[in-house]
C-alpha cells in the first residue's frame, strides 16, 4: 500500500508516517509518485508503532513544555524577589553612615562584618570629553556607588560603612560599541569601591 492511502484509511499524516518509517528505519519503497509504500502485511504493525511513537513523542514535548514554563516561572518569581529585598534593602540603608576613615565620630565599631567590593562601568562617548562632562559622569558614578556599598553593608549584616577607597580609571575598548544614544563609545569610565561593612553602636 502506498502512503496515501494507508494514511486515508487511518487518518494519519503522511509526511508524519513517512517520517517515522525512515527514523525507524523501517522496510519499505519509495516511488516517486505514490511516495513510500509498504507491504500489506505489514501496514497495521507499521501504523500501530507509529500511533504509539507519536503518542510518546506528544508526551515527551508536553513534559518539556511544562518543564521549561515552570523553570521560567520560577526564575520569574526569584527575579521578583531578587527585586523585593533590594528595594527593602536600598531603604533600610538609605541613612547608613559612610566613610573613609576606619572610624566614625559619634559611634563605636561593635563587628566587622564583610569586605566590600563594588564595581561600576559607563561609555564615554568621544574622545576629547570637556573636564565638566566627565566630571558629571564621575559624580553620577559615585553617588550610585554609595548607594550601593550601603545595599551591600546591609545584606552583609552592618549597618554602617568604614574604610571606603574609590578609584577610577578608563579602560580603551578594543572594539568601540555604540551606546543608547547611537554615539560610539571608544572608552569606559570605570569605577570601583573597596569598603567594611560594619555594625556600630551609638557611643
Amino acid at each position: 500500500m502506498n502512503e496515501n492511502q494507508i494514511c486515508e484509511l487511518y487518518n494519519i499524516n503522511s509526511h508524519e508516517f513517512a517520517d517515522y518509517l525512515k527514523r525507524k528505519g523501517l522496510p519499505h519503497t519509495t516511488s516517486l509518485f505514490n511516495g513510500v509504500e509498504v507491504e500489506q502485511h505489514l501496514v497495521d504493525e507499521y501504523v500501530r508503532g507509529f500511533l504509539e511513537d507519536k503518542f510518546l513523542r506528544e508526551q515527551e514535548d508536553a513534559a518539556r513544555i511544562a518543564y521549561e514554563n515552570e523553570q521560567r516561572r520560577m526564575e520569574d518569581e526569584e527575579m521578583r524577589a531578587k527585586l523585593a529585598r533590594r528595594q527593602d534593602s536600598m531603604a533600610a540603608s538609605a541613612n547608613y553612615p559612610i566613610t573613609t576613615e576606619s572610624t566614625i565620630p559619634g559611634f563605636r565599631v561593635v563587628k566587622h562584618a564583610n569586605v566590600l567590593c563594588v564595581n561600576s562601568a559607563t561609555p564615554i562617548g568621544r574622545v576629547g570629553i570637556a573636564p565638566s562632562e566627565l566630571t558629571r559622569y564621575m559624580n553620577r558614578m559615585r553617588r550610585e556607588m554609595l548607594v550601593e556599598l550601603r545595599i551591600e553593608a546591609h545584606e552583609a549584616g552592618g549597618n554602617a560603612v568604614t574604610g571606603l577607597q574609590l578609584s577610577y580609571m578608563t579602560v580603551q575598548q578594543d572594539n568601540a560599541s555604540f551606546n543608547s544614544t547611537g554615539v560610539q563609545s571608544p572608552f569606559l569610565l570605570t569605577l570601583t569601591a573597596t569598603a567594611n561593612a560594619v555594625v556600630v553602636e551609638a557611643e
